[in-house]
């Protein structure tokens, strides 16, 4: 509402920021009339604000039923903005959907596959399950999208979202790595500020490519992004 200036049930402000919708911004994008970097910028800000909001009250609300009802149900989202590493942020931001990958992914390609490299063993571990099961997830979630396109269609329109998973992987793998050699850190910016920071700009910039079936190839997600740091047509 404050954002997008579009009222919210019956709720509308006369002053708001109008900020375009990521959708509208690809559009202007693939048109080859992109808007400004800095729009693009605060495009890609508020959809990214406004899609941890969403999680965070749609999982808050669920969690509130659960604890009328007499369950200790622990939150699903928790403090994503203090997170320090990339995987600590994971975690954080969709607790339940975490543990679901971990349970049907992590835990079998952990327990059977590498046994003998155990850095290797967790990589793959995490990719199986930030990778390949978020997108089968989010892949067979969207059922009507295959019974419109067909498999092969919707295998194509989902591509973009596969490069997505494969970088989130990648990204969760080699921070658990990282975090396995590394000493706590004592000094209080880096760990409170710089660190923080650092997560959240990642997920903020890869959230360009969490679309599923966004109707563009990958090229135009590119120049969105060369767009954002003010470079022109690739």
């Amino acid at each position: 509402m404050v954002v997008y200036g579009k009222p919210f049930y019956n709720l509308e402000l006369s002053v708001h920021l109008d900020i375009p919708s990521i959708k509208d911004a690809l559009a202007r994008t693939r048109s080859g009339e992109p808007y400004q970097w800095y729009i693009n910028w605060a495009v890609l800000l508020g959809n990214f604000i406004n899609a941890m909001l969403t999680l965070s009250v749609w999982g808050h609300v669920i969690i509130a039923t659960c604890r009328m009802a007499g369950f200790q149900a622990l939150r699903n989202t928790r403090s994503p903005l203090r997170s320090k590493t990339i995987a600590e942020f994971w975690n954080r931001y969709y607790y339940y959907f975490k543990e679901l990958l971990v349970e049907f992914f992590f835990y079998p390609t952990f327990l059977r596959y590498f046994k003998t490299k155990p850095r290797l063993r967790m990589f793959m571990a995490t990719m199986a399950a930030a990778g390949l099961g978020n997108m089968l997830y989010h892949f067979f979630r969207d059922i009507h999208i295959i019974m419109q396109l067909g498999i092969w269609g919707a295998l194509k329109a989902f591509h973009v979202y596969v490069f997505y998973g494969l970088l989130l992987g990648t990204a969760i793998g080699l921070s658990q790595l990282r975090n396995q050699n590394r000493k706590q850190s004592e000094h209080w910016f880096k760990t409170n500020i710089t660190a923080p920071v650092t997560v959240l700009g990642f997920y903020c910039i890869i959230h360009i490519f969490g679309l599923p079936y966004p109707g563009y190839g990958l090229d135009v997600y590119f120049q969105f992004f060369m767009n954002m740091i003010n470079i022109g047509a690739i």
